[in-house]
């Protein structure tokens, strides 16, 4: 193997840990806010199966990454609208 071609393999390595960082990263913020809504405002999790779900393509990371901060950023949308649609009553 010659240098520019390790250095290649090393760049494209290198960049496939980035993604797979920022898709478990975002998998983990997926499930905080998943678990947030089931244990706080359970009657929204009828909405969270009609929403894009968080299965990815495994063979382009961009693309995972991409549908999953869609999904997230759904989730998190979700919560700011219902929280915009209800009234908080003094404890």
């Amino acid at each position: 193997m010659d240098a520019q071609t390790f250095e290649a393999e090393r760049f494209f390595t290198r960049k496939i840990r980035f993604f797979m960082k920022t898709i478990h990263e975002l998998n983990d913020d997926i499930m905080k806010l998943t678990m947030k809504i089931r244990n706080h405002h359970p009657e929204l999790m009828k909405y969270i199966s009609e929403m894009p779900d968080g299965n990815t393509d495994k063979s382009d990371p961009e693309i995972d990454r991409k549908i999953l901060n869609e999904y997230y950023e759904s989730l998190k949308s979700l919560l700011i609208k219902y929280g915009n649609n209800t009234t908080s009553t003094p404890h």
